[in-house]
C-alpha cells in the first residue's frame, strides 16, 4: 500500500510539474548567480517592486502552469520564459503606456521552482530549491545515503534529455527531476529496536560496530538501558547479550532494552 501511495504521489508531480521541464532546454548553460539570464517556469516565485508605487508592487507572484499572471492595472502579463530583467522592462513599458509617467521597476526571485525527487526513496516528492544545490545537498536533504552511491543508479531528467551525474558534486538546478534507482545488490541489512530515536531497518556495512549503528538510529532515548544490548545473530533463535565495540552482522537484529528506575 505505501509503495502505491509513492506511486501515486509522483504521478501527479510529474503530471503538476511536467509543463516546467518544456522550458529547461536551455537551462543546463543557465548561471543562477547571473540572475538576469534565468527564465522563469511554472513554479517560481518572484516580487515586483514599483518604486515609489507600493498599491501596484507584489510581493510575492507565483509563475502559475499558464504562465500568465493577471497584474494590477496591467492585466494579463507574460511570465513564462521571460528574466528578471525583461520581465522589469516589460512593466515599464506597459505602465509607461497609460499609467506612470516614468516608472522604474524591479523583479527579484524570491524562491525558484522545486527540485522533484522520484524513484525508491521515502522522501519522493519536492524539495525548495537552494542556489549552489549539488547532487550531495539534495541527498541529504531526502535523507539519501551517499557513502556507497553509484551515480548509474541517479537520473537526472532536465528539459527533454535526461542522464546520469558525473558525481555527487554535479550541479542540481531548478525544477530538475531526480529519480534515485538505489538498490542493496547483496540484500544484506540490519535491524535495530527498543530505545532508540529512530528504530527500523538499516543497510548493513562491513566494519559497521553497535556503537555506530546506535548513532545511525539517532542514539539512545532517555530510558535506554547502555548496559543491556541485546543482538540475535541471523538464523539463531536466541539472543545474546553484545558490546558497544563489537561487530554489526549481516541480518543482526540489535535491541536496546528499556532501563528500570
Amino acid at each position: 500500500m505505501i509503495v502505491n501511495i509513492h506511486k501515486f504521489i509522483t504521478l501527479f508531480l510529474l503530471l503538476f510539474y511536467g509543463c516546467v521541464t518544456l522550458a529547461q532546454n536551455d537551462l543546463e548553460q543557465t548561471d543562477l548567480t547571473g540572475g538576469d539570464e534565468y527564465r522563469l517556469s511554472p513554479g517560481d516565485i518572484v516580487s515586483v517592486t514599483v518604486f515609489g508605487e507600493p498599491d501596484i508592487s507584489v510581493g510575492s507572484m507565483r509563475v502559475p502552469l499558464s504562465g500568465i499572471y493577471n497584474y494590477p492595472l496591467i492585466g494579463e502579463l507574460k511570465l513564462t520564459d521571460e528574466t528578471t530583467a525583461t520581465l522589469a522592462k516589460e512593466l515599464e513599458s506597459r505602465l509607461r503606456a497609460g499609467f506612470l509617467s516614468d516608472p522604474k521597476v524591479s523583479v527579484n526571485i524570491v524562491q525558484y521552482r522545486p527540485v522533484i525527487i522520484t524513484g525508491s526513496v521515502d522522501s519522493a516528492g519536492t524539495i525548495n530549491y537552494q542556489e549552489g544545490m549539488t547532487v550531495r545537498i539534495l541527498s541529504a536533504l531526502a535523507q539519501v545515503a551517499t557513502n556507497s552511491i553509484d551515480m548509474d543508479s541517479i537520473e537526472i531528467q532536465r528539459g527533454s534529455s535526461t542522464f546520469n551525474p558525473e558525481n555527487l558534486d554535479s550541479i542540481i538546478l531548478p525544477g530538475d527531476i531526480v529519480s534515485y534507482n538505489l538498490v542493496n545488490n547483496k540484500g544484506d541489512y540490519y535491524y535495530i529496536y527498543g530505545e532508540v530515536n529512530r528504530s527500523g531497518k538499516y543497510e548493513f556495512e562491513d566494519g559497521l560496530t553497535i556503537e555506530q549503528a546506535i548513532i545511525v538510529a539517532g542514539g539512545y532515548t532517555p530510558f535506554a538501558s547502555k548496559r543491556n544490548i541485546r543482538v540475535r545473530h541471523s538464523g539463531a533463535e536466541d539472543t545474546i547479550k553484545t558490546k558497544l565495540h563489537e561487530l554489526v552482522e549481516a541480518g543482526d537484529v540489535i535491541t536496546i532494552k528499556k532501563r528500570w528506575f
